[in-house]
């Protein structure tokens, strides 16, 4: 069976109303009268040549229409799946984020309590460093008063021994303080 037969028996299996189609023709129309059947036959043929044609060419671009279709509905459920994987990854690359804050904060606040102490610390040694030389410097003074009192009583134990050894006046006694 033919393309045209097919459609043409498709089309009398609906049960067409007769007056679904139903005008009147005039020749007033401008429509072209057939004489012979022949004429009318060849022409009807190639009416039906082109309405198969024009049914070949509807049935293709419905499947074209099919196909850009399912088409358009895999790009769409691609691209869906792109954009969740890509929101899926931005909200990681958030955790990821407010991990690293929190973690740096935490970083932070450590090294601020250790300049602290160090800074405590170094107060400390600094106040220690200070009363250490204030104790130096005293020891020092002590040390060099001591010196000196020693030198002068050395000083005068020589004297007094040299006075002593030439006949001169008794030595004086030695006092340490």
């Amino acid at each position: 069976m033919s393309l045209g037969e097919e459609l043409c028996y498709k089309a009398h299996k609906m049960e067409v109303e007769e007056d679904f189609y139903s005008y009147e023709l005039s020749n007033a129309e401008g429509l072209r009268v057939y004489k012979d059947s022949e004429e009318l036959f060849a022409a009807l043929r190639q009416k039906e040549d082109e309405v198969l044609l024009a049914a070949q060419v509807g049935n293709a671009l419905l499947l074209e229409n099919r196909q850009l279709k399912q088409e358009t509905d895999a790009l769409q459920h691609k691209y869906t799946q792109q954009l969740e994987e890509l929101e899926q990854g931005r909200y990681e690359l958030r955790v990821k984020l407010e991990d690293c804050r929190v973690q740096w904060e935490s970083q932070v606040s450590e090294l601020e309590r250790d300049v602290q102490e160090l800074q405590a610390q170094v107060q400390r040694l600094s106040q220690s460093l200070s009363e250490a030389e204030r104790e130096k410097s005293r020891l020092k003074q002590e040390h060099s008063g001591q010196s000196h009192r020693l030198r002068e009583q050395l000083q005068r134990a020589e004297n007094d021994s040299s006075n002593a050894a030439f006949g001169q006046k008794p030595p004086r006694s030695l006092t340490f303080d």
